[in-house]
């Protein structure tokens, strides 16, 4: 009793691979708004705890490319630790939320002259591909306006996480004070 088997899944992260491969963020921006989608079209059960938002499907909480694993027969969503009942909205605003404001590790660069500039380059591209994941997620998610209607409440929800570190609540308070007010639909 209480023991769990599990599977064992190979493949990249959804992550790992745009880390590779930046072109594909298109599709897998895509592919985690499908997911989502169809995430939230399962009931919660009734012992499934709630989020602090009311609502009946299920939540995952932390769905993001880095909770995606591209095996070979499909995606699997990894890290379930924060599932929760609740408004389909919520979760796809706080997928904006960690997607949009997560702080990136600034290791110094290193190597020759040729290897800093590359890195340079490498960065620079990193908010427009971020920019790119998260308006073409909003958009496949189905969700977006309601999405924008609560990320300030689950933006809120998000900040009283203890893990969250000082440079990640003052881009969490960023994002929000950029997006609440404005339309996702054109």
């Amino acid at each position: 009793p209480g023991e769990q088997v599990l599977e064992r899944v190979d493949g990249p992260t959804m992550l790992a691979d745009l880390e590779a491969h930046p072109w594909r963020v298109g599709a897998h921006a895509r592919l985690l708004g499908d997911l989502h989608a169809r995430l939230h079209r399962i009931g919660a059960p009734t012992g499934l705890r709630p989020y602090e938002l009311e609502g009946d499907v299920v939540l995952h909480l932390d769905l993001h490319p880095g909770n995606v694993i591209l095996a070979e027969r499909g995606p699997v969503v990894i890290d379930w630790t924060n599932a929760r009942r609740g408004p389909a909205a919520a979760d796809v605003a706080l997928s904006w939320i960690l997607m949009g404001a997560f702080e990136l590790d600034q290791e110094p660069l290193t190597g020759g002259p040729a290897r800093r500039l590359v890195g340079r380059a490498e960065r620079a591209a990193i908010p427009r591909i971020r920019r790119r994941l998260v308006r073409t997620f909003l958009a496949a998610s189905g969700v977006a306006d309601e999405a924008r209607a609560l990320l300030g409440p689950v933006a809120e929800v998000r900040l009283a996480d203890r893990n969250v570190r000082p440079g990640e609540a003052t881009a969490i308070r960023e994002l929000v004070a950029r997006h609440a007010a404005e339309p996702t639909s054109t």
